[in-house]
């Protein structure tokens, strides 16, 4: 089972029909948001923001919220998918990568990592012009990492401000406040990577 939109669909990844998809499972199995909340440990706003289409899940969240619905990781995204053949968890195709678009921010995320639950994530950050993070910084609990691939990237972390370029790289604790932008006047792809805290 393929995990993006079907062939005739362009579109990055939905976010609204996958909440939509989450919301449809957890009527399913006759759960409140409280009581998925519970189960799954991720807050109520949480589970809220991504039944509207207004969040996105790390890995580690998507495999609680999979483990607290009784349902395979994959099961999440089912209805998006097109056949193609993704291989095993540990590879992902071009082809296969799974988009989500937020275009108020000039911002797509490529998911280069297997759809499973781990502590590990792979990303592609894909700036337009004038793309950026968003009005407020970035927090998360684990490390974070990347390599600059084309474009020129400004990374804010707490106080500090870095003009990164292609082959720059960085690292930080993902608790720190940060935030970032495109610098160059077309887009800019930044390698995007993180260890979340393991969850016990």
């Amino acid at each position: 089972m393929s995990l993006v939109p079907t062939d005739d669909n362009d579109d990055p990844f939905p976010l609204a029909e996958f909440g939509a998809r989450l919301r449809q499972l957890r009527a399913m199995k006759k759960l409140s948001l409280a009581e998925l909340s519970q189960v799954s440990k991720v807050s109520v706003a949480m589970l809220s923001h991504i039944e509207r289409g207004q969040a996105t899940p790390s890995l580690n969240t998507l495999g609680r919220i999979s483990r607290a619905l009784g349902v395979e990781l994959g099961d999440l995204f089912q209805k998006f998918g097109s056949g193609h053949d993704i291989g095993s968890s540990t590879i992902v195709r071009r082809a296969d990568r799974i988009q989500m678009e937020f275009k108020n921010i000039g911002l797509i995320k490529e998911l280069l990592s297997p759809v499973r639950t781990s502590d590990l994530e792979l990303l592609m950050l894909i700036l337009s012009p004038e793309g950026n993070s968003g009005s407020e910084p970035w927090m998360r609990n684990g490390e974070k990492a990347g390599v600059v691939v084309s474009g020129r990237f400004e990374l804010t972390v707490g106080t500090s401000t870095f003009e990164l370029e292609p082959g720059d790289s960085f690292q930080f604790d993902g608790a720190i406040p940060h935030s970032f932008r495109n610098l160059s006047t077309s887009k800019t792809e930044v390698l995007w990577i993180i260890k979340s805290e393991a969850i016990a």
